[in-house]
């Protein structure tokens, strides 16, 4: 669910998708379409099908998997076991301060999509004095973090991804 949300959260911050998330989802549930806004939107969450893929060609020992929920609190062990599984040197500390790809979701989403269409924002992020940056982008955007998945949505998630789930419990051997 929460990878669903994040995929949603970027799409809006690249001005791809304007819809609000229920609507999204819905969309993509009843979309026959190939390849497009709608699709692999969803499928790109079903890890037992992506796993049992990879399972097909390499042997168990040489994939590993992770569940972010169970990484997030723990940064630098993560990126410790990562470095383990990969044989390189573990000891290694990144620097984990900085946060890359961070969405950022406008406050008025259809109107900044077509400043975006248009061609008009592109001009005022070139145009707007560097010290006045930080006011517009408090203005345009929302908060960090401010945009949440909710119960009913997180729930409607959880109910399409709940035999892959189960699937993929099986195939990390947990339950």
């Amino acid at each position: 669910a929460q990878r669903a949300f994040s995929g949603y959260l970027h799409g809006v911050s690249d001005g791809v998708i304007t819809e609000p998330f229920r609507a999204y989802v819905e969309a993509c549930l009843h979309s026959e379409e190939g390849l497009g806004v709608h699709r692999p939107f969803l499928e790109l969450g079903s890890y037992a099908n992506q796993v049992e893929r990879y399972l097909s060609h390499f042997p168990r020992k040489q994939i590993g998997v992770w569940i972010y929920e169970e990484t997030k609190g723990r940064q630098q062990e993560f990126i410790r076991e990562i470095f383990e599984f990969l044989g390189v040197d573990e000891t290694f500390k990144p620097n984990l301060s900085k946060r890359y790809l961070e969405p950022h979701i406008p406050r008025m989403i259809k109107s900044q999509h077509a400043l975006q269409q248009t061609g008009i924002w592109k001009l005022l992020k070139r145009t707007v004095p560097v010290r006045l940056k930080p006011l517009v982008r408090n203005i345009a955007y929302r908060p960090m973090g401010s945009t949440v998945l909710g119960p009913e949505d997180n729930a409607l998630l959880h109910d399409f991804y709940r035999d892959d789930i189960r699937r993929f419990e099986k195939l990390l051997e947990r339950d």
